[in-house]
Formats: structure tokens, sequence, C-alpha cells
């Protein structure tokens, strides 16, 4: 990859705005509060988390028949990662993006419990 003296100087610039890194850090506490909440309102489990995902175990059903539910309202989340075909990665985004995962949750689940 070539590197250049303006692209060198936007990145750090990126670092140093304190003001939108600690906004962004807390969009994502925020987000991931929300999901979190939404799972447990639900009676799921995820694993604790301090990145900007979460880590959902879908409580049996297939993660790709989840991620593609999901795909079909345009929310995007992660299907079967390795041998946790259960667990559905979502990641932190926009919060009406989040607003849009948590809305969207109950019903998905309903279908694939069908």
């Amino acid at each position: 990859y070539a590197m250049n003296q303006a692209g060198i100087a936007a990145a750090i610039a990126s670092y140093d705005d304190e003001a939108f890194v600690a906004y962004s850090k807390a969009r994502i506490v925020e987000g991931r509060e929300m999901v979190m909440a939404a799972v447990r309102q639900l009676g799921l489990r995820a694993l604790p988390s301090g990145t900007n995902f979460v880590f959902v175990d879908l409580d049996g059903l297939d993660a790709d028949q989840f991620r593609d539910r999901m795909a079909a309202r345009n929310i995007l989340v992660r299907g079967v990662y390795r041998d946790y075909t259960s667990w559905s990665r979502v990641s932190m985004g926009r919060i009406e993006d989040v607003e849009r995962y948590v809305a969207a949750l109950p019903a998905v689940l309903d279908e694939l419990q069908a």
C-alpha cells in the first residue's frame, strides 16, 4: 500500500480528535447496552463485551438462518463462525441501526422458532 503525507496527516489528526473518539466510544457503549438489554428481555444471553460488537447466543437456532432473516430486513449481522453455529455477532453501528436490530430481533426469533 502506498502512503502519502496527506494520508498520514489525516490519520494522525483523527487520533488526536479526542472529542470525536469520546463521542464514538460513548455511542458504542450505548448501542451495546441496547443490544444486551434486548437479549436479556428475550431470555437469551450474550458474552460480556468491551468491544464494538456483541456475540449473542441464539439458544440453538441456526446463526446463518438468523443472518439471512435479518438481511431480508436490511440488517447485517454475522452468521456461523467456526463451530459456534447458534451464536451471532452483531457490530455496533449508528444508534438508528442498533434500534432497527433490537426492533427486528423478536420477530426474527419467532420466525425461526416456528
